[in-house]
């Protein structure tokens, strides 16, 4: 085990995107301090990428479990997104239900060095739902599958999750205008869809932002 401490704080994003680039691994993923995976997730994680060595992106299902109440939380359904779908279908399953979890999902290394969230990083670009435009952007680019098992568990620690913002401070609203620029920007720029399925894309994600965000707006 390496440990490493930053002397500095740059913040969620751009210490997640400095732990990959210190990474020497062909794969790579995260785990936040108050998170857990089940004991079979990497055994079945590694099965997985072995079949599938093309593979750039991977996540799975996970439940959310508050340590402080007990209770533990799975979500009603999950977004279909297989190898065998195109990139259009799997883009539209994900923005059917725009789970922010899949983010910690596993990544070939490189491809995630080259990817948006590595750029976001380096140009010091932080917005509300980055998380969430960065499966997007990756389901959008690479070679992107989800398993349906569930692997790990999201902890929370407090009665209620609080409302974090892009730099994981607590905050009463989110900012819900960059997520949208950046949406369409992602949609507009996908050179592997045709003009048609961006354009199919680019309204039902308007929608999908619309409905999700709704909050955000009316309380801004």
């Amino acid at each position: 085990m390496s440990y490493l401490k930053r002397e500095v704080n740059y913040g969620p994003m751009a210490n997640f995107m400095q732990l990959a680039f210190d990474a020497s691994t062909t794969y790579f993923m995260w785990l936040a301090d108050d998170d857990q995976l089940e004991p079979s997730a990497v055994a079945v994680i590694l099965s997985f990428l072995e079949r599938h060595p093309d593979l750039q992106y991977l996540g799975w299902a996970s439940s959310t479990h508050n340590y402080v109440t007990g209770q533990t939380q799975r979500p009603a359904c999950l977004p279909a997104v297989a190898l065998g779908n195109s990139i259009f279908a799997n883009v539209a399953q994900y923005l059917d239900m725009p789970i922010s979890t899949y983010f910690y999902g596993s990544y070939h290394r490189d491809t995630l060095l080259r990817s948006k969230l590595s750029r976001w990083c380096r140009e010091k670009v932080l917005f509300d739902w980055m998380d969430v435009a960065c499966v997007m952007s990756n389901l959008l680019n690479y070679r992107s599958h989800f398993l349906d098992e569930q692997l790990s568990i999201f902890g929370v620690d407090e009665v209620v999750r609080p409302r974090k913002g892009a730099d994981a401070r607590i905050v009463q609203t989110y900012d819900p205008i960059p997520w949208l620029k950046h949406g369409i920007m992602l949609i507009l720029f996908a050179s592997k869809i045709s003009l048609v399925e961006r354009l199919k894309l680019l309204a039902k994600f308007v929608y999908v932002w619309r409905s999700t965000t709704t909050f955000a707006i009316h309380h801004s």
